[in-house]
């Protein structure tokens, strides 16, 4: 039977015109950067010396060494008129302050006085540096310029400090973020938007790219103040969720292969156009690498110039045979997989081409035949069977794992107790090093002699991993959960059924639909249900509710809505626990209080 023929008998999945298009939710970090390079002109920078003057006087009355900023600004502003240029930005590239950063030392005069009347440029924004310029000049009061050019945004920023409660250096850090960015842009702390912010992580990035050592510490806190300033334009919550990978289009994720043929290039895009529509972004990513990385672009590799998906027969059985081994040399067990999906691209594309012209040219005999995979099942079974022989090795183990746990979180909460009760400045004894006791709300040891908080010992970060070590094993060992199933648990998981006969209540633990796409209810256990009931009774807050929490599908690269999750633990603000959190946890089950 031919291959047309084989097509014919197929149901057909779609073509083009029934795609649904996803819309790229990918941040151009460089688009974004562009945006705060200097503008052309603006007011102060080409503004007279008598007029910079006058309006710098209102703003200095009461700040020390007052008598020494308006004649530091004069010697500044007469230092940059002796280079060429239209305006003072003009002049200070001239007069060569971005290349050397500490030009500005070697002017003529005192360097207090300098140092004054620079402030007083950048506060009223008469030139606008580089972030390199910025980060390279760490001075100690950046709070002014803030201050300075928006006294009401600045009395908002110190309000939302309180409001965080953050220590002195945090906040400070925040200040010198902002200052950064209202000096490059000339905006004020009520103008400063989460863009703004984002692209300052951007020029951070560039830099060390660069080979600069740069030290980022505020931005996050930055972030979070602005968005209770009511002042952040952007939907996520947190930084973290801004920069997270966003999805990308079809033509996006193509482009990522380097397909050198434009032809096949946007073959490709139309058949994964008409596919996106049935697929989760997951699956789409899958199906992406395997047409256009692992099939087509090897192709084009191997045989520069290929223009047709008519590829010959001595073509695709030296792919198949690159196919079948990585690149490290070891055998490649998912290539049924990615046959299979080649298979199906062929014949879907001589299927639609019995209804639409435009696959006429593309249709072509498969490469791959059903000899080539008929072993696929085969591959499956023993996937299965070495999965079924980790589980029969490992099961002997289980009863030591959880006793593991179980005593991990005895000594550490033991210990954090007993620490806790101690007041703060207590000298002890703890294992075998004299430490005190500091911190106010967490219970931390300070190694007597220590000059690295690398050296403290956070009994609470301790009690807090052996936690959630322990529940996860419990809950994995007792459901039979994925961790992905695991991480999507909330409050309204936790269900009860009453029985209409007996009356007798069965608590019930709700599985979303995850991987198989079916949701579940388990029948709780009495120790399910005690390690759940911890879990609440963790995370309750004072008014009986849990935080809501978004978190972020790693999977789908989107960010899901808030809601009352399970698996979440407190920062400066209530994060969902992440996989890498998870595994970290279960690789070290057995340590005690004192690793």
């Amino acid at each position: 039977m031919t291959e047309a023929a084989i097509a014919t008998r197929r149901v057909p999945r779609g073509g083009p015109d029934e795609a649904v298009r996803r819309a790229s939710t990918q941040t151009d970090y460089d688009a974004l950067l562009r945006t705060h390079h200097s503008a052309d002109s603006w007011a102060a920078n080409t503004a007279a010396i008598a007029e910079l003057e006058a309006r710098a006087r209102p703003l200095v009355r009461g700040l020390s060494n007052e008598s020494q900023r308006i004649p530091g600004l004069r010697r500044m502003l007469n230092h940059l008129a002796e280079h060429p240029g239209d305006s003072w930005q003009e002049r200070w590239i001239a007069a060569g302050h971005e290349e050397d950063h500490k030009r500005w030392t070697s002017i003529a005069g005192t360097k207090q006085m300098t140092t004054h009347g620079l402030h007083m440029l950048l506060v009223l924004g008469v030139v606008r540096p580089s972030y390199a310029w910025l980060k390279a000049n760490q001075f100690k009061t950046w709070f002014h310029i803030v201050s300075l050019r928006d006294r009401v945004g600045y009395e908002r920023l110190v309000a939302a400090f309180e409001h965080f409660g953050k220590n002195l250096y945090d906040n400070r850090a925040a200040v010198v973020v902002l200052a950064h960015i209202a000096c490059r842009t000339g905006k004020g702390p009520l103008e400063i938007t989460g863009r703004d912010l984002l692209a300052y992580q951007q020029a951070m990035r560039g830099l060390r790219e660069q080979g600069t050592k740069v030290k980022v510490a505020g931005v996050h806190h930055a972030w979070d103040c602005l968005r209770a300033m009511g002042t952040l334009d952007h939907p996520a919550e947190t930084l973290r969720l801004a920069q997270l990978q966003g999805q990308l289009t079809v033509t996006e994720l193509v482009d990522r292969h380097g397909i050198a043929s434009e032809r096949v290039r946007e073959c490709l895009i139309r058949y994964l156009r008409a596919r996106e529509g049935r697929l989760d972004y997951s699956s789409l990513q899958t199906l992406v690498a395997a047409l256009c990385g692992l099939f087509w672009r090897d192709i084009e590799i191997h045989d520069p110039g290929a223009d047709s998906l008519a590829i010959s027969e001595d073509i695709a059985d030296a792919w198949k045979r690159r196919l079948a081994v990585k690149s490290d040399g070891t055998e490649r067990r998912g290539r049924f997989n990615v046959m299979m999906q080649v298979r199906a691209m062929y014949l879907d594309i001589a299927t639609w081409a019995l209804s639409d012209s435009y696959w006429i040219q593309w249709a072509a005999p498969s490469p791959i035949n059903e000899a080539d995979v008929a072993a696929n099942g085969k591959q499956q079974r023993e996937a299965k069977a070495r999965s079924h022989q980790r589980t029969r090795e490992r099961a002997p183990e289980v009863d030591r794992l959880l006793r593991a746990t179980e005593d991990r979180l005895r000594l550490a909460s033991g210990w954090r107790s007993d620490m806790e009760a101690l007041p703060v400045g207590t000298i002890i004894e703890f294992e075998g090093v004299e430490s005190q006791r500091i911190g106010t709300t967490s219970v931390i040891l300070r190694p007597l002699g220590s000059v690295s908080q690398k050296d403290y010992i956070n009994l609470s970060a301790r009690e807090e991993e052996a936690f959630w070590a322990w529940a996860t094993v419990h809950l994995l060992h007792q459901t039979g959960l994925r961790i992905e199933e695991l991480l999507e648990l909330d409050q309204f998981s936790i269900q009860r059924f009453k029985h209409p006969r007996t009356g007798e209540v069965i608590p019930l633990l709700h599985v979303y639909p995850s991987k198989g796409g079916a949701e579940r209810l388990l029948a709780a256990s009495p120790e399910l249900v005690h390690v759940l009931a911890r879990v609440v009774h963790r995370l309750r807050q004072s008014d009986g509710t849990l935080p809501l929490t978004v978190r972020y599908d790693t999977q789908e690269k989107k960010t899901l809505p808030p809601a009352p999750l399970l698996f979440q633990r407190r920062r400066a603000r209530w994060n969902a626990m992440s996989y890498q959190y998870i595994y970290g946890l279960m690789d070290k089950p057995e340590s005690g209080p004192g690793s």
